[in-house]
């Protein structure tokens, strides 16, 4: 057996057997890390004056190797990975505590239920971030996931609080048999 030279390891054979011998089997972490220490599905709130309100971004990731839109409410939705970051004026926290939570929901295509989440961007399912004050629970039609969840003080224009719980893209998986309740499952990729 044999194995072509490359950089970073070295193999040898012999009648007793095959060795491989790895240096260096990764680079340093640091090599990978943007500068601005950004992630997938990574919630930046901040106060806009001239809005009177928080502003929320999120970084791009993918579900299913689809692109979420961010929620407005209408025809302002926009993919996570145009540039600038779209971002999303959150009126509904301006009232205290300034607590919210931000999701990524996802569903079905309603003509065939096996495609999970449906590509297409006109549908209810298509993968979105959305925010909320209230926890969101999964039904057969739709699932969210909590990337993150968010403290504002709205007296002081700060934000105390951000907790990421994804911090990667997604692959997810929709469960339905019978008459029960469609279970999700998602796994970091």
């Amino acid at each position: 057996m044999a194995i072509q030279p490359g950089v970073g390891y070295t193999f040898s054979a012999s009648s007793q057997g095959e060795n491989l011998t790895i240096e260096q089997p990764w680079s340093p972490i640091a090599l990978y890390q943007s500068t601005n220490n950004d992630h997938p599905f990574k919630l930046d709130v901040y106060w806009m004056e001239e809005s009177a309100m928080f502003f929320a971004t999120v970084t791009a990731g993918t579900v299913n190797n689809i692109v979420p839109v961010i929620w407005g409410g209408g025809p302002i939705d926009d993919l996570l990975n145009v540039t600038p970051k779209p971002e999303m004026g959150l009126a509904t926290v301006q009232v205290p505590p300034g607590f919210f939570n931000a999701y990524i929901r996802c569903g079905p295509d309603p003509t065939n239920p096996y495609v999970f989440p449906t590509s297409n961007r006109d549908q209810a399912g298509y993968p979105q971030v959305y925010f909320s004050t209230t926890e969101l629970t999964d039904t057969d039609d739709l699932t969210y996931i909590k990337i993150a969840d968010a403290q504002v003080d709205v007296a002081t224009k700060t934000v105390q609080s951000v907790v990421q719980y994804v911090t990667g893209s997604l692959w997810a998986s929709r469960i339905k048999v019978g008459t029960l309740t469609a279970k999700y499952y998602y796994a970091r990729v």
